[in-house]
């Protein structure tokens, strides 16, 4: 007889590929009106642009105030619109299909996360990065970013007010260690052992599926590697994720 708990994850994982899908149409649909929006915004800049410096000293003070204001307003519409066609296109990569791994480097996957977790980190702590370079590993690259999201996105709602989020990488003979650690509000003792395990969850209903963390060991140890977490309560939480480095390097 089939194991319920077994058959609820297929059907779990089959609705997580199929929002996947959703998510890299969606971001598809998308790049071509921001494409639109881009264009013609930064046409009107360097239009109020010309006709500001065309102007020069006929332009009473405050006419010139006013289309000061404009022009920065349409400057930060510039910059909002590159960060959504950013996002727009790291989704595509993270929501695609699994693909044959192939060389990926760790850190570029964890510059990818942190765009799309901008927004959950920006208010919540100052992101530090220890980098070391090391090798690629072979992995779906879109699957490895989707890790980090995963666990950035945990790091983020584990600090309450304000704290840091440290994103260390190294290389230990054949294995490239990623260390994320946060200065929340740490885990349980008790609730150590349990966090991988699909459906469980310290989150109150409605928030948390309680399936991310368990995505997050199946996709490593798909790549061939392992997760493990230390956390104190009170102190923060460090998940170090292990990625082996090919033979004879990758490729």
């Amino acid at each position: 007889m089939a194991d319920p708990l077994d058959h609820e994850l297929l059907e779990t994982q089959a609705r997580l590929a199929g929002l996947g899908v959703l998510a890299a149409g969606i971001a598809h649909e998308l790049s071509n009106p921001l494409g639109f929006l881009k264009s013609n915004t930064d046409f009107v800049l360097a239009r109020l642009k010309q006709l500001v410096g065309n102007l020069g000293d006929d332009l009473a003070p405050e006419v010139r105030q006013s289309l000061q204001e404009f022009a920065d307003i349409l400057g930060e519409n510039v910059d909002g619109i590159r960060r959504m066609t950013a996002i727009s296109s790291e989704l595509r990569l993270v929501a695609r299909s699994m693909s044959e791994a192939r060389p990926c480097d760790v850190e570029e996957a964890l510059d990818r996360a942190l765009v799309l977790t901008h927004n959950l980190l920006k208010y919540k702590a100052e992101v530090e990065r220890d980098f070391s370079h090391p090798p690629a590993v072979l992995a779906d690259e879109g699957r490895l970013a989707q890790v980090f999201v995963n666990l950035l996105g945990n790091a983020a709602q584990a600090i309450e007010d304000r704290g840091r989020v440290t994103i260390r990488t190294r290389q230990q003979d054949q294995v490239i260690e990623v260390a994320i650690a946060d200065t929340g509000c740490g885990i349980a003792h008790g609730n150590l052992e349990r966090i991988f395990k699909p459906f469980f969850t310290t989150k109150p209903a409605g928030v948390g599926t309680g399936l991310g963390l368990w995505m997050v060991r199946k996709h490593v140890e798909e790549i061939g590697g392992t997760i493990d977490v230390a956390s104190e309560e009170g102190v923060g939480t460090t998940f170090t994720v292990r990625l082996p480095v090919p033979e004879g390097g990758p490729g």
